[in-house]
Formats: C-alpha cells, structure tokens, sequence
C-alpha cells in the first residue's frame, strides 16, 4: 500500500534536471551575452523560453532511454512521454516564433551542433558513461552552445565572438570536471589519485596558457581574464588534500560562487 503511494507520488513528479551544475552551465552561459547587451525584449525572452524547452527536455529522454520494459520505473514511461512533448512543444514553438520575427536564421547552424553534443551526450547516458571525462566534458560543450546563441540574439548577426563566448565558458566551466574528480579520487578506492591529481594539473595550466595568450593578443581584457582566477586558485590550492574529509555539499556551493565570479566579470569584461 505504501509502495503505491510512494508509486503514485513519484510518477506526478514533474522531470526536471537534477545536476544544480547544470543549470548554472546552461543559464549562465545564455546569460553573459544578454546582460553584457543591456538587453531583455521580447526577442531575448523568446530565446531562453526556446531554449529551456530543450534544456528541459533531456530529463525526461534520458529517463526513457534508460528504462527498460519490466525495469522499475518502467510503469513512469508514460508520464515521462508526456513531458517530453511539453518540453518539446515550447522549445520548438518559441523557437520558430523567435525565427520567423526577427530571422535570426543563424541560429539554427548552433542549435545543429547543440543537437549533435547532446546527442553524443544521450549515448553516454543510455550506456551509463556520462560520469566519466569524456562524457562530461560533451555535456559541457552542449550546455555553452547558450553562450554563442545569445551573442546571436544580443546582436541579431553571426560572428566570430560567437565562437569566443564559447570557447570562454567551455573553459571556465569544463574546469570543474577535473578538479572535482581530483578531489573525489582521494576518497574512493577504484580512483587513482595520482592519475586524477595529473589530469587537473595539465587542464589548469593549459588553461592559464591559452588564456593568457588570449588576453595578450588582445581578444579578451584584462576583467575575463580575472574571471578565471578563482577556479586556477582552487585547482592548485588542493593539490595537497588540507582537509581529512570530502564535503560534496561546500564543494557544490563554492562552485556556484566561483560561477558568480565568473559571470560577473565576464559580463562586465564582454560588455566593455
């Protein structure tokens, strides 16, 4: 009797991601652009609606994909469907109207390769490897595929900052990927700790590489380079493990103000 009710309650349960890391990946890529713009219309509001429909929309297919006729959670398809479609509906529907008003046709070469990234990204999750580097780093490179659409939107034409907004997120953010690993390696047993401690070395100081001769060469200014000082810090700061346990929950949120940080002063950097 219990069980069914547990059954009932959780099948009304609206699908939405559960990753919080998700969430500032997707709008705080979409929303460097916009705010650097100073700008918020109908045309902007078209975008993150078309937009969220997508986002939202992988919840519910990655939970089809998984299930499996005569699995638990088998008898949820369903509802899952249902809110596929809705996400799908939305997605599709603000995004023509966002097309057909103001023809930023554009946008549709980045939404192809958004498609591609997170449908390399679902393989992953149907043969249960999103966990690992290459299939995180795919989901990462799908949820900045926000930034170029919103320096899209923000100036109405297609060019080359579009692939500089987005190449700036998906550094910042894939950032996280191997320092958090690092991190969790020294508390699991099948982790080598000295491999994960390696790949978070190279990452950064790639990182602090091609950023510097991004802000020499003039491309980016001095504020977005200051935007990766935080992540760089911390990378090399826990090298050495200072603390005896793993607190996920201080990580998660030290990461959502790192995100701030960086959204802050790109956006100010970007707009400038």
């Amino acid at each position: 009797m219990v069980q069914a009710s547990r059954a009932r309650i959780s099948r009304r349960r609206i699908p939405i991601p559960r990753e919080h890391g998700a969430w500032a990946v997707f709008y705080g890529s979409a929303l460097i652009p916009l705010l650097a713009a100073c700008s918020l219309g109908l045309k902007e509001v078209l975008f993150l609606s078309a937009a969220s429909g997508f986002f939202l929309a992988h919840q519910p297919l990655s939970r089809l994909l998984r299930v499996r006729k005569g699995t638990p959670g088998a008898g949820h398809a369903a509802w899952w469907r249902l809110w596929l479609l809705i996400y799908l509906a939305v997605g599709l529907a603000c995004g023509l109207a966002l097309l057909t008003r103001y023809g930023l046709w554009e946008l549709c070469l980045i939404g192809g390769l958004a498609a591609l990234f997170f449908g390399l990204h679902l393989l992953q999750v149907r043969g249960k490897k999103e966990r690992q580097v290459a299939g995180e780093v795919i989901g990462i490179v799908g949820l900045t595929a926000t930034a170029p659409a919103a320096q899209v939107v923000a100036q109405s034409r297609l060019d080359e900052s579009a692939a500089l907004i987005w190449s700036l997120c998906f550094l910042y953010f894939a950032s996280s990927i191997f320092y958090v690993k690092m991190r969790v390696s020294r508390f699991v047993k099948k982790e080598d700790p000295r491999r994960r401690t390696l790949h978070n070395i190279l990452y950064h100081a790639g990182l602090v590489v091609v950023v510097g001769a991004l802000w020499t060469g003039g491309l980016i200014g001095r504020l977005i380079a200051l935007a990766y000082l935080p992540i760089v810090s911390r990378a090399f700061w826990y090298l050495r493990e200072p603390s005896a346990r793993l607190n996920l929950q201080v990580i998660g949120y030290s990461e959502i103000a790192f995100t701030l940080w960086f959204v802050i002063f790109t956006t100010v950097g970007w707009a400038s």
